[in-house]
C-alpha cells in the first residue's frame, strides 16, 4: 500500500515474473479481500499504522483428499456422503461426492493434528476408523486416479480491525482477510457474502472517510459465525486459544453431540444440521419437535 498513517492512496504492485518491475495504482478505496494469508498487517505497519490483533482458535484439523474411478453402472443411495466429527472424542470426519469424469472425490479429516495420511493403504485404514462404514465401503474397491493431497491451514482467525483506535482513510478489509473459519463448517463463502452486503450498504451511504465504522459494522455481522465455529472446535481437549463455554452452551454441546451421532445414520437429520451450520436455516430449527423426536 502507498500513503501514510492517516490515509491510503493506492497500492504498489510488483510484477510476478519480473520482480524489479513495479507499478503504482492510485485508488480512492483499497479493499483487502486476499483471504486468510493476507499481508495487510505488514503493509499497515510499513506506512506507520497499527496492525490489528488476531483471535485464533486452532483445533489442529488436517485434511487429505483424493479421487477414485467409479465403474460403469455404479450406483449409491446418496449424492453426497458426509460423516461429521463430534468433540471431544470423535476426531475424524469424511466427505464423498460424485464429480466429473465418473469419479468420486474423497476427503478425510482429523482434529488435534491426527491428520489422515497421504499413502493409499494408510488412508483406507484411517477411513475404516470413521464412526460409520459407508465411506470406507464406497472407496475400498475403487482405483485411485490421483495422488492424495493435504490441507492444514484450518485455524479459526478473527482479525480485530474493529478494536483499532484509528483506521487509515481509503483502506478496509473484508472476507477471510478479516474472519477465516475452519472449513469443516462450510460457512466461509456465506460469511464473505455477508461481508459484501455490509460493504454495499456502507458504500451506498458514501461513508468512505469513516473506515473504522465499516470494520465495526462488519465485526457485528460476522462475530456470530466466528463464535459458532470456534466454540465448536473448542470442544476438543488440545485446542490453542480455546473459548470457554457457559452453562447453556455446555448443555447445547451435549444435545448437538447426540444429534450429530444420530446423523451418521439419518440422512434427513444430517441435511437439517448441514443447513443450519451453513446458515441456510435458522438455529431455532434445532429445537423443532421433529428434531427432538429423533433422539427418543
Amino acid at each position: 500500500m502507498v500513503g501514510g498513517a492517516a490515509a491510503v492512496t493506492g497500492v504498489q504492485c510488483t510484477h510476478s515474473q519480473n520482480k524489479r518491475e513495479q507499478k503504482t495504482i492510485s485508488a480512492d478505496l483499497v479493499v483487502d479481500a486476499s483471504g486468510r494469508s493476507t499481508n495487510a498487517a505488514d503493509w499497515l505497519q510499513q506506512i506507520g499504522h497499527s496492525a490489528p490483533s488476531v483471535d485464533v482458535v486452532n483445533a489442529g484439523l488436517g485434511y487429505a483428499t483424493g479421487r477414485y474411478q467409479l465403474p460403469d453402472g455404479w450406483q449409491a443411495d446418496w449424492k453426497v456422503l458426509l460423516i461429521g466429527h463430534a468433540p471431544p472424542h470423535n476426531h475424524r470426519l469424511g466427505y464423498l461426492a460424485k464429480v466429473e469424469n465418473n469419479e468420486l472425490i474423497a476427503t478425510l479429516g482429523g482434529y488435534e493434528n491426527r491428520c489422515p495420511p497421504l499413502e493409499q493403504k494408510a488412508f483406507l485404514a484411517f477411513a475404516q476408523q470413521l464412526p460409520e462404514a459407508s465411506f470406507y465401503n464406497a472407496i475400498e474397491p475403487l482405483t485411485p486416479v490421483s495422488p492424495l493431497k493435504a490441507y492444514r491451514s484450518t485455524a479459526n482467525k478473527l482479525r480485530r480491525y474493529d478494536t483499532l483506535k484509528q483506521m487509515p482513510i481509503g483502506f478496509i478489509a473484508i472476507g477471510d482477510a478479516v474472519c477465516a473459519l475452519c472449513p469443516a463448517y462450510g460457512q466461509g463463502l456465506t460469511t464473505s457474502g455477508l461481508s459484501a452486503l455490509v460493504l454495499q450498504d456502507w458504500l451506498s451511504k458514501n461513508e468512505l472517510t469513516d473506515t473504522r465504522a465499516f470494520q465495526k459494522k462488519l465485526f457485528k455481522k460476522i462475530k456470530p459465525s466466528f463464535d459458532m465455529a470456534a466454540k465448536s472446535d473448542s470442544g476438543f481437549v488440545n485446542v490453542k486459544g480455546r473459548l470457554s463455554k457457559g452453562r447453556f452452551e455446555r448443555l447445547m454441546g451435549g444435545y448437538m453431540q447426540r444429534l450429530i451421532t444420530k446423523s451418521h445414520t439419518d440422512s434427513e437429520l444430517s441435511l437439517a444440521i448441514a443447513k443450519i451450520s451453513h446458515m441456510v436455516d435458522s438455529p431455532i430449527k434445532l429445537f423443532h419437535p421433529k428434531m427432538l423426536l429423533k433422539l427418543t
